[in-house]
Parts: C-alpha cells; structure tokens; sequence
C-alpha cells in the first residue's frame, strides 16, 4: 500500500486524494468547479453535494491506498455529465451515481458466486 498520497486527475476541475483515515483532500483548480459541477450558485449545496458523494463509497472506494476502485472522480464526473439543473435533480443525480456504484458493486459480488446459497450471505444483513 502507498503511503504517499496519490492525486486522481480530473477533467472537471477537481484533483482528488486522501482516504477516510487521512482525510480527502479536494484540490479545486477553478474557484467555481464545484459550483460548475452542481449547476449550483450556492458552494455550501456544491460542498454538501460532494461529501454526499464521498459518504455512500466503501473505504476502498474513496481511498488512494486502492487506485483501481477509487469512484470519487467517477461520482463528480457522473454529475457533472448529468448536469442537474435545480435542487431536485441536484439530490436525484447524487442518488443516481450513488446507486449505479452500488449496482456494480453487487454485480461483482454476484460475479464470484455459483449458488443460491452464496448469492443470500452476500445480501444478509
């Protein structure tokens, strides 16, 4: 594992790197990125957006340590293709991106399972 903190690139503005022990750390190069992103005026709805973002990853998904599943480019990204256009699809598309990442994640879970048996610990809770 790196020790080093890694910066993820991105075409949207924002350089991502941390992980939930060390903290993240979002390096914005336009003052207006996060704004930009949202289709928001208000930088506290765009920062609560993005933390919104961050909060429904897996450790592993937020973290430089695991390159490979970083999602937080990709739940930026997601958003900032989406283009939300008020409040309303702003939440909705948070939800969005949040659920396709979940999807996928089960889906990889499902990937590595042969039976009804395995399928079920997976989802018990």
């Amino acid at each position: 594992m790196s020790t080093e903190p890694t910066e993820t690139k991105s075409s949207i503005g924002v350089t991502l790197s941390g992980s939930p022990e060390t903290g993240q750390h979002v390096t914005i190069s336009d003052d207006k990125a996060l704004e930009i992103i949202f289709g928001t005026k208000h930088p506290e709805i765009a920062n609560g957006l993005m933390r919104h973002c961050f909060k429904v990853l897996k450790a592993s998904e937020t973290s430089d340590d695991y390159p490979g599943n970083d999602e937080r480019s990709f739940m930026l990204a997601a958003v900032a293709e989406i283009k939300p256009r008020d409040t309303f699809e702003r939440m909705l598309v948070v939800q969005m991106a949040a659920t396709h990442v979940a999807m996928i994640r089960s889906g990889g879970w499902l990937l590595h399972t042969d039976n009804l048996d395995q399928v079920q610990a997976h989802y018990s809770g």
